[in-house]
This record gives C-alpha cells, sequence and structure tokens, in this order.
C-alpha cells in the first residue's frame, strides 16, 4: 500500500457526518477530498484541484461535474454537468442551488475554512452538504465549478444487506424532513429577510413535506419563518404545491 495512505478505524458509529469530522480533523493536508464509499474518484482529479494556480484566497471550495454508472457496469457512464453554470468561479449572483454541491460531487475544501465554518452538523442524517454550503454562502464564500468530471457516482444498485443502503433513500422520512427543517433554521438568519437562500431553503423543505404527505409539518413550520412577507409568500407556495399534488392523486 502506498506509505502515504493512512487508514484508521471508527468503533463509534455515530453517523456520516461525524465520521467525516473525524477525517478532516486527522487529515494532514491543506485541501480535504470528500468520496462516498459507493463511489470511485477520477485518477487525475486530486492532481488537477492540486495543482490550479486559483486555489488560495479567492477559491477554498468547490466541486465537479460527475460520471453516474446504473448498476456495476462502467460501459455506460453517462455525464452529469451543471448546464446553467460554466467552469469557474461561480457567482454569488447563480441560483442558490447552482452553488449547492453534495459531498459526492467531487467535493473540495480549505481545511480551514471547513473547520472555520464549523464543520458538518452531526445533527444532520442527511442533508449535511446542503447545510455545509449554506454556512459557506453565509460567510461569503463562493465555490469553483469544475466541468470535467472528479467522480463515478454509483446508482441503482443492490448490496444485498439492509444496512448498505444509501443515506438518503434509507433515512425514516419524518427524521429526513427534520433534517431539511434544521437546515432552514439554522442557516436563514445568514441571509436577508426576504433572500434568494431563505426562499430557495423554505421551499425545498415545503416540497419535501408535501410529497411525503406531511401538511402538519409544514402548518408548524410556517408559524415560525420571519418576517411575515416571507411567510405569506411560503403559504401560498405551500397551498399551491398541495394543490397540484390533489390533482396528480386523484388523475
Amino acid at each position: 500500500m502506498d506509505p502515504r495512505v493512512r487508514i484508521f478505524r471508527n468503533d463509534h458509529a455515530s453517523g456520516a457526518a461525524s465520521a467525516r469530522n473525524k477525517g478532516v480533523e486527522l487529515a494532514s493536508g491543506e485541501i480535504i477530498f470528500f468520496l462516498d464509499d459507493d463511489d470511485e474518484m477520477l485518477e487525475a482529479y486530486c492532481r488537477h484541484i492540486l495543482d490550479n494556480s486559483w486555489l488560495g484566497s479567492r477559491v477554498r471550495w468547490g466541486f465537479s461535474s460527475i460520471l453516474i454508472c446504473s448498476g456495476v457496469d462502467k460501459s455506460n457512464l453517462v455525464l452529469k454537468e451543471r448546464r446553467r453554470i460554466s467552469a469557474g468561479r461561480v457567482s454569488a449572483t447563480r441560483r442558490v442551488r447552482d452553488r449547492i454541491a453534495g459531498m459526492g460531487e467531487g467535493f473540495w475544501i480549505n481545511k480551514d475554512l471547513f473547520l472555520e465554518v464549523g464543520a458538518l452538523d452531526p445533527r444532520q442524517t442527511i442533508d449535511e452538504d446542503t447545510d455545509l454550503c449554506m454556512r459557506l454562502m453565509g460567510l461569503g464564500s463562493a465555490p469553483w465549478y469544475g466541468s470535467a468530471p472528479g467522480v463515478v457516482v454509483y446508482r441503482g444498485y443492490r448490496t444485498g444487506h439492509p444496512d448498505s443502503a444509501q443515506l438518503t433513500s434509507s433515512t425514516p422520512l419524518l427524521r429526513g424532513l427534520e433534517c431539511y427543517r434544521r437546515t432552514y433554521e439554522k442557516n436563514a438568519k445568514l441571509f436577508p429577510g426576504f433572500s434568494a437562500e431563505r426562499w430557495f431553503l423554505g421551499t425545498r423543505f415545503i416540497n419535501r413535506a408535501v410529497k411525503q404527505r406531511q401538511p402538519d409539518m409544514v402548518k408548524d413550520f410556517l408559524e415560525q419563518v420571519e418576517p411575515v412577507t416571507l411567510r405569506h409568500a411560503l403559504n401560498l407556495f405551500f397551498k399551491l404545491k398541495e394543490l397540484v399534488h390533489q390533482i396528480k392523486r386523484a388523475g
């Protein structure tokens, strides 16, 4: 094995976010790359990031396009790009969703910045990546997007063991909604009252709750939303989404 590789065993199962935080704590390098255990980093990706001159104070985190593999057959890889943004630094004027990336999208970050922003929230069974990205935005830190793929992401495979299911799909319904709500409540205060960021976080929680038929959770959430103008707007969004889903279910 390469002598530069160090393996640490986590004897206390405390979730993906805690495991990643522990890995960052133990890492000796300046740049951290995240990789899920069921994905594959492309050979030249890390070197490509480390060798580029734009690293430094101007850009301190980023992500890439990915290759999607359905099942385990790598003969039919599909490139998934961010079509609304170009390679390079992603401006704060871009849509909020264009500035958010999952841990499996070739995500890399300066270790000091990761620690400065508070690392990953161990309470977040899912949605820890959006929570982290929103906090980075709150600091005014813009990401770098690489159009060349950095990771092969495997989807649609079967492990044969229930404990190996992907977290997003295996997380209990209500716990997942709690994570989405927590992402809103933690980060809304980082942005102005009726901002694109608050609207994005509010509507994504409502969308998920409506799809999972949890209207009471939405109503409870809306009671806490400030300012009032945002609350009214989100309430209208909620009613529209409920109507659309009722029509779909009836049809």
